[in-house]
């Protein structure tokens, strides 16, 4: 699992994070996500690590961190379960 933050008021897009490894990393979290009051600014629910290595890390992606906001990245999805009836899944 990889957090990102970014505690500025600027979003920072194409940001290099190193990770432990490559593949398809799922966006489990992005704080500003429109189901919680946001702009929408992230990574489209995944970003692509590569064999690009960094600080000592083997992978890296470039990564979308939106302006005060935080992103939590895992290599696997969250398994998608069913909203009550009515209610917004958190996903959406």
């Amino acid at each position: 699992m990889a957090v990102i933050c970014n505690m500025t008021p600027e979003p920072r897009s194409r940001l290099r994070v190193a990770l432990p490894a490559v593949g398809a990393w799922h966006e489990l979290l992005n704080s500003d996500a429109p189901v919680y009051g946001g702009s929408g600014v992230g990574n489209l629910g995944q970003v692509q690590a590569t064999a690009h290595p960094v600080g000592g890390w083997p992978a890296s992606a470039l990564v979308t961190v939106p302006p005060l906001g935080v992103v939590i990245l895992s290599p696997q999805p969250i398994p998608m379960i069913s909203a009550p009836e009515g209610e917004a899944h958190a996903r959406q």
